[in-house]
């Protein structure tokens, strides 16, 4: 035979490894400026919220200690 018996941690392993390349994909997705979507023949066309403009992002300056 060509597969060899396998302990439940080693199953553990992959089927956390699975689950956390999946979430990473989810990440990056949700992380993304981009409005469709396509990855394993699955496609997924979104509202992407609009750029904050640099005006909104100025820091407020802290008084020195």
């Amino acid at each position: 035979m060509l597969m060899e018996a396998f302990s439940l941690t080693e199953l553990g392993v992959f089927v956390g490894t699975c689950f956390a390349s999946l979430g990473g994909l989810i990440f990056a997705f949700s992380k993304s400026r981009c409005k469709t979507i396509s990855c394993c023949c699955v496609t997924c066309d979104r509202d992407v919220p609009p750029i904050i403009p640099a005006q909104e992002l100025e820091l407020v300056p802290t008084p020195p200690l």
